[in-house]
């Protein structure tokens, strides 16, 4: 409590204190014991009431704060260290800190790798799964493509010549193909991606939050959160100094908090994995290989033979359809 805002309410309350009318007889006032009894006991009052009313003033200007939360130096056990040293001990706890967390970060990226190795070595089987999956579906080829590309059935009514086959397995069918290895890829990459940025957000947030969370720096924190919202009553030039300096420190770890995620993300989040771009490379070059082999089989065996029947059961409606629309584009 500043002592000259007590005097200063002592005075004004003082100064209303009943005076007697001035004697105007010249002989000296003389007071009784009763009478100074009664002065001392009224000005006695008076204080304990302006005491009493200051103290209710600032309960009702100020959200109560823990006893510990009254000085920010009390949060940390060396109580009779200088406030410079203060300084210098937090700014080492933050050092300190950040180093531990560089060794996190190691013991991090290394299990994260551990799990993506092992991700890699089931994609190797999915990835044969999946062929045979794509040999199975290409065997009811023509099955495949009425339902999916209807279009394809209705240009056998117009009796194609093979060399109009082969153009059209080589174009529309390998594109079909095509769609469905990189729908494939897609899936896979995206969900490697996910599960990285996901596992690397919970944990960035994870370190941070224990820094945030020490019982010294919770304590300094809610101290000076709540001088910010009295300073303009009870502030001394003292406190907003040694507030400064904490702000100070705060503003420079947030920043170099953020320098070093930027960092790490580069990494890691923005990190071309090099064992994956080759891999996909290399199946990339398979499966090209693979489906000429199919389409070569195809025309070989003059597949669209298939087609023929299929496309005699398409409804009239899809008939009439797609011969307007043919008949427009020319």
């Amino acid at each position: 409590m500043d002592p000259d805002i007590y005097d200063e309410y002592i005075v004004l309350n003082s100064s209303q204190l009943p005076s007697k009318k001035r004697n105007t007889d010249p002989k000296p006032v003389v007071f009784n014991k009763n009478n100074i009894a009664s002065i001392i006991s009224t000005t006695f009052f008076i204080i304990s009431s302006a005491i009493f009313n200051l103290n209710e003033f600032y309960d009702t200007v100020l959200e109560p704060v823990e006893e510990l939360y009254l000085s920010p130096f009390c949060a940390i056990e060396y109580t009779e260290m200088p406030i410079e040293q203060w300084e210098e001990w937090k700014e080492n706890e933050w050092k300190n800190w950040k180093i531990g967390l560089e060794e996190d970060w190691e013991a991090f990226h290394d299990a994260i790798q551990n799990e993506k190795n092992k991700w890699f070595e089931g994609i190797e089987k999915e990835w044969e799964n999946w062929m045979k999956t794509m040999e199975q579906k290409l065997k009811n080829f023509s099955e495949h493509i009425n339902n999916t590309y209807p279009s394809i059935t209705l240009k056998t009514k117009y009796d194609l010549d093979e060399s109009h086959w082969e153009q059209l397995i080589k174009s529309e069918g390998k594109q079909l193909m095509e769609i469905e290895w990189n729908n494939w890829i897609y899936h896979h990459e995206s969900f490697l991606n996910v599960w990285c940025l996901k596992a690397w957000l919970k944990w960035k947030n994870d370190k941070i939050v224990q820094w945030l969370q020490k019982d010294w720096k919770l304590k300094e924190d809610a101290y000076w959160q709540n001088w910010e919202k009295m300073w303009r009553l009870v502030g001394n030039p003292t406190d907003r100094t040694n507030w400064l300096k904490w702000r100070k420190r705060n503003d420079n770890q947030i920043i170099e908090w953020n320098l070093w995620v930027t960092t790490k993300e580069k990494l890691y989040i923005n990190h071309k994995w090099d064992k994956w771009i080759n891999w996909k490379n290399d199946k990339n070059i398979l499966f090209h290989e693979w489906m000429e082999c199919f389409i070569n089989k195809w025309i070989g065996e003059k597949k669209w033979n298939m087609f023929v029947s299929i496309g005699e059961q398409t409804s009239p409606n899809r008939r009439k359809t797609f011969t307007a629309h043919m008949d427009a584009s020319k």
